[in-house]
This record gives structure tokens, sequence and C-alpha cells, in this order.
């Protein structure tokens, strides 16, 4: 089967949604990175995140997020 998928482009909301999720997860990181924050605090924001900004690229996010890189 040769099935198209049209791309639509993204409304300023989704736009704006899909920058606050990148933020808030690269702020969270750091906060782990730091120390100043736990595996477990960590992972739930990310939960949280997930709740609070509805972005289209969510179905794609993991459900428990990799975080080996992060710790020390």
């Amino acid at each position: 089967m040769n099935e198209h998928i049209e791309s639509t482009p993204f409304t300023a909301d989704e736009l704006y949604s899909e920058i606050g999720m990148f933020m808030a997860d690269r702020l969270s990181k750091n906060l782990l990175r730091n120390g100043l924050i736990s595996k477990e605090q960590y992972q739930q924001i990310a939960e949280l995140n997930k709740e609070s900004f509805p972005i289209i690229s969510v179905d794609l996010l993991p459900n428990s997020l990799d975080i080996t890189d992060l710790q020390r």
C-alpha cells in the first residue's frame, strides 16, 4: 500500500507548547545533572510536563525516560 501522509503546519499555540516542553525538559535535566533533584523527582516532573504541555509529539515520548547519561 502506498499511503500518503500529509503534513500540516504548526499553529502558534502548538509551537509555543512545543518550545515550553523543550525548555521545561532541559531545565529539569540540568537540575538532575547538578544533583538538585533526584531521579524520582525528575521522572515526576517529566510526567507533569507531559500533562502540562499539549504537544504534538507527545506520542513519540517514552513512558519512562532514560536518564542514565545524566546520573553521576
